[in-house]
């Protein structure tokens, strides 16, 4: 297949803890809606795969999609995988900036439509790569190495079964009731939600805002938030250079007045495999601890 400007290139990689069915296609081959040719052939396997389409390399290498927009009818989707979950070695994963994907200027072709996207189960990834394949632009889909559990309702069922995915959407997890937030995404929400659980049997208003899409900001997810009391970002992503290092300022352009704290990766790996989450400080245990920190702020000031 001609690798010109009106194909949609699919980058095929490794996408680790989700079950998609190794090898399986989500989406058939086939014509996009304006007639282009498309594929998206996503392996799930324990080091960088290839095609007869896309030679193997490195996950981070698809970075360079970005300057492969050519004259903006083409379009790239490239399923990544990122995080420090179930992680061995002390350098892959470990200080990443995987939002170095968000780093274009709008093109003279009309508006920026790179997406970001980092669905929390099996259920939400199946509907985002669905959703987002003939989308515009460019679309990074991260996940996981490690396995990650379904996300589950108050009464103990899959929350995204059966539930269809819109870009630039967030997910209210559990609600908080008139007190703080938590937002996360990917392997961090299910921890998160865990911490929410156990702080909400003590009494604390808490509740939890999953992020699928992190380089859009969902306005009716900003109001909530400028109402809250608190909000702290808990994210697998560098500590520094993640979601929550750029979250907070949007947060005051919008007028927000509460406390806010952002935590995730900072630390070398130095071995361990489902250890390296409380390594970070990203275990249900530490999450809640940071939490109550903010909210120990909140009744001192």
């Amino acid at each position: 297949m001609p690798m010109d400007a009106s194909n949609t290139v699919v980058k095929n990689l490794t996408c680790g803890g989700l079950n998609t069915g190794g090898g399986s296609s989500l989406v058939p081959e086939g014509p996009t809606p304006d007639g282009s040719q498309s594929h998206f052939d996503l392996s799930c396997s324990g080091s960088a795969a290839a095609s007869p389409r896309s030679p193997p390399r490195p996950d981070i290498g698809a970075m360079n999609a970005l300057f492969a927009k050519g004259d903006g009818k083409g379009s790239d989707v490239s399923p990544l995988r990122r995080g420090v979950d179930d992680m061995t070695d002390n350098t892959c994963h470990f200080g990443i900036n995987s939002m170095f994907a968000d780093g274009g200027v709008a093109p003279r072709h009309g508006e920026d439509t790179t997406r970001l996207y980092f669905p929390v189960d099996r259920y939400q990834f199946a509907a985002c790569v669905t959703r987002i394949f003939t989308d515009p632009g460019l679309r990074f889909v991260f996940t996981t190495r490690a396995s990650v559990p379904d996300i589950l309702d108050e009464d103990g069922k899959p929350l995204f079964a059966g539930r269809p995915f819109e870009p630039g959407r967030d997910d209210v997890v559990r609600d908080a009731d008139g007190g703080g937030w938590v937002v996360a995404f990917g392997e961090t929400v299910y921890r998160a939600l865990d911490a929410v659980i156990r702080l909400r049997g003590k009494g604390v208003k808490v509740g939890l805002i999953n992020k699928p899409t992190l380089n859009v900001y969902d306005e009716a997810t900003m109001q909530r938030l400028l109402a809250s009391p608190f909000v702290l970002v808990a994210e697998a992503f560098n500590v520094k250079t993640g979601l929550g290092s750029r979250f907070g300022t949007e947060l005051l352009k919008r007028g927000f007045h509460g406390r806010y704290d952002h935590i995730g990766t900072s630390r070398e790996g130095l071995g361990g495999l489902w250890q390296q989450m409380g390594h970070q400080g990203l275990d249900p245990e530490r999450i809640a601890t940071a939490l109550q920190r903010l909210i120990r702020v909140g009744a001192s000031s």
